[in-house]
């Protein structure tokens, strides 16, 4: 009789392990399926060769146009365009191209941020050129802004401003210096 106890006392034992183990297992299970499907979506990327973005206004008017050598969907937020060049449309009227290595376009943001070898330039009517060149610039297009917090060094006509941050409103001509503002105008050019 005791050995009949102990035996059903060890198959109930074992009932209670494999239970144990099966239970634990499909928890992993769990956990290995949705690593899975998180490793599905990172893996379907998107990747464009020689992309252009269109933009136009509510009526339809062409305002401006971005084209990169490259880019890449980073996550479902973010995608990265590489070797940027973002101009504007005759009808706009805005003369300004703006190159940059990288922009980067976060959903829901109306801005892009380009990063590495930024150039902001313009030729006016009077053949004054404008040089913006910075590290990183955030650009809204649709609004005409551009802006940044990093240093920035203009150049106007020939003539040298450095600063650390900086504000312009492309349609307005109005460009505005933050801090740390230096500069050097010659006599020459100025009018």
């Amino acid at each position: 009789m005791i050995n009949l106890v102990k035996q059903n006392i060890n198959f109930v034992f074992l009932i209670i392990l494999s239970i144990s183990a099966w239970s634990l297992n499909k928890s992993f299970e769990t956990k290995e399926s949705i690593m899975i499907d998180e490793k599905r979506k990172i893996e379907n990327k998107f990747y464009l060769k020689s992309s252009k973005i269109i933009s136009t206004d509510r009526s339809g008017i062409h305002l401006f146009t971005m084209d990169a050598k490259y880019a890449e969907q980073e996550s479902t937020n973010i995608i990265n365009f590489y070797d940027v060049k973002i101009s504007y449309s005759p009808q706009s009227k805005i003369s300004w191209i703006i190159t940059s290595d990288k922009a980067i376009k976060i959903a829901n943001e109306d801005f892009f941020l380009l990063e590495g070898n930024v150039k902001a330039s313009t030729l006016k009517e009077s053949s004054q050129e404008t040089i913006v060149l910075t590290d990183q610039l955030e650009v809204d297009p649709q609004r005409y802004l551009i802006k940044t917090e990093k240093m920035v060094t203009i150049n106007i006509d020939g003539n040298n401003l450095s600063a650390e941050g900086m504000m312009a409103i492309l349609n307005e001509d109005r460009l505005e210096l933050k801090s740390k503002i230096k500069g050097k105008f010659l006599q020459k050019n100025i009018q």
